[in-house]
């Protein structure tokens, strides 16, 4: 009995053998548990990982990125400075994640705050020869900003940069 077993696992493993290599493609790291009084201080939207895998060859096969989730929970975490484990879940239960290159993120959380700035417009360029520019009029002329505590503390004033072009007539600009 023990002998047709053996026959049997290398039969098996010889039609399908179990694999161990990296994914080719880098997987993106999201957030989750995020409190909505904190907010990230860097931008963890570039954030990626590389995982080395092992499974069967069927399953290679088959796998894509989108089998994969990447992500960290910030759950119960508060403002601060965080080294936060990177967790992979995988859609196949025969795909073994046995390493993760870059296992854990620094995350600095800090409190989201609100500020009202004046808006500044500069004037980049000049009119057309002979003719003059007035003081630009601008609506609104304050903005609200929100984000980190640390980043809107920084904020002095919003700034709007307008080109005239060698204009000749009034010029009018929506800009960021």
């Amino acid at each position: 009995m023990l002998l047709g077993l053996i026959v049997w696992l290398i039969a098996i493993n010889q039609e399908n053998p179990i694999l161990q290599a990296k994914f080719d493609e880098r997987l993106p790291v999201t957030v989750r548990g995020l409190a909505d009084t904190l907010q990230p201080v860097q931008d963890l939207s570039r954030e990626t990982v590389q995982v080395t895998l092992q499974a069967p060859k069927s399953s290679w096969d088959n796998l894509d990125i989108s089998d994969f989730t990447a992500y960290i929970d910030l759950s119960g975490l508060g403002a601060g400075v965080h080294d936060v484990d990177v967790q992979v879940d995988v859609v196949d239960p025969k795909v073994t994640i046995i390493d993760i290159q870059r296992p854990e993120l620094r995350v600095q959380l800090d409190e989201v705050i609100s500020k009202t700035v004046p808006v500044r417009v500069d004037i980049m360029d000049s009119t057309a020869f002979g003719y003059d520019w007035q003081p630009p009029l601008m609506d609104p002329a304050t903005v609200l900003i929100s984000g980190p505590k640390t980043q809107v503390d920084q904020v002095s004033v919003a700034k709007a940069e307008v080109y005239l072009r060698n204009a000749k007539n009034q010029v009018e600009r929506s800009q960021p």
